[in-house]
């Protein structure tokens, strides 16, 4: 009986366990994240036939590391508490980002930077108190398979693919704009010029990012099945889902480092982090039916929450100085290959009437 006492003592406490490895998580992500930011700011310093793609620096790759080990301890975070819980704790990335963006990056902080910063940090912490926070439990296979099949999950899925793939083709159009000089892309226009992917990238890292969370949850729950004795190894859904995270996971990482290099990481950081941490809950909401645990003051604060952390991210966009909110992607001859070209992206100072900018494409 003492036994099956202490047993159950510790299932209880397990959420602790799964909140300190989130918090570990979010740090590591945002010094990964910096190291990258940092290495790309390095390659842009240095002459044209100088600079290289970030796979092959250093530094990148460092952080890339440091990045990925953060997605293993953010795995094993959600074996011991619910995706709901674990997701907003990345805010802790977003007020270290504030630090690091200062210390290691060198970037200039406002006050009005600080305030949005302790906005979005806010809405975070208000987040985790009044959101979803059902007991974790484990999912059988035909449960995960069956979710997929709900009402409400292909509605989201279908939102969530139009989304995205609006932004992905919206996005590659403005790049190649960019890149052949097209002069009806000189523009500050949201929907027509550069400044659009000062948006579309985070956005893109945040939806990939918080889809990738939950297939990780999914992918975590059958290897928990197969290590328990119960081999997942012959069932089908166990390789797709598989497959699934890694090239979804791979896409997010592709877009971060997109916005890393265009923009500045106090601005990117938080804009991405708050995104991934707002869809994360609504897919939680959604997939694993988590608003059956949600009282109607639960509910209202909670939303109120997301307004309050969404303003914080208006705030901080509205804050990117004028000189770094339009992107050119110049085509950059490697010192050591001649060939092929490389699309870099360099940020670029414009003034408001756009003169800089046209000399840069003339």
């Amino acid at each position: 009986g003492t036994d099956n006492l202490r047993s159950d003592n510790m299932a209880d406490d397990d959420w602790v366990i799964g909140v300190w490895l989130a918090v570990l998580s979010s740090v590591m992500t945002n010094l990964g994240t910096t190291l990258q930011k940092l290495s790309h700011k390095h390659n842009a310093s240095l002459p044209s036939s100088q600079q290289i793609t970030y796979i092959k620096q250093w530094r990148w790759w460092t952080g890339f590391g440091i990045f990925l080990a953060s997605q293993f301890v953010n795995t094993a975070a959600l074996a011991f508490a619910p995706e709901s819980l674990v997701a907003p704790l990345a805010s802790v990335s977003i007020m270290m980002n504030a630090v690091t963006s200062y210390c290691i990056l060198h970037e200039q902080l406002t006050s009005r930077d600080l305030v949005a910063t302790f906005i979005v940090s806010s809405g975070g912490v208000l987040c985790i108190i009044f959101g979803p926070h059902p007991p974790d439990k484990n999912f059988e296979l035909m449960d995960l398979m069956s979710y997929w099949t709900d009402t409400a999950v292909v509605v989201y899925l279908f939102m969530f693919g139009t989304v995205t793939s609006f932004l992905v083709f919206k996005s590659h159009q403005i790049e190649r704009g960019i890149q052949r000089g097209s002069s009806s892309l000189q523009t500050s226009s949201l929907l027509h010029g550069p400044r659009f992917l000062s948006l579309s990238y985070p956005l893109l890292a945040g939806l990939l990012s918080s889809f990738s969370l939950l297939l990780t949850k999914c992918f975590a729950e059958t290897l928990r099945q197969t290590l328990e004795g119960h081999s997942q190894l012959d069932k089908p859904f166990t390789y797709l889902i598989t497959a699934a995270t890694v090239v979804v996971a791979l896409s997010s990482l592709f877009y971060i480092n997109q916005g890393l290099k265009a923009f500045d990481a106090k601005y990117m950081v938080p804009f991405y982090f708050t995104v991934y941490v707002v869809l994360t809950i609504v897919e939680g909401i959604i997939y694993f039916h988590e608003w059956d645990d949600i009282t109607l003051t639960q509910g209202c604060i909670f939303s109120m929450s997301v307004l309050f952390t969404c303003s914080g991210i208006l705030l901080l966009s509205t804050s990117q100085p004028a000189g770094h909110d339009v992107v050119a992607f110049k085509r950059v001859n490697t010192e050591d290959e001649g060939e092929p070209l490389v699309d870099m992206p360099t940020e670029v100072n414009v003034n408001d009437d756009d003169e800089e900018l046209d000399d840069f494409y003339n």
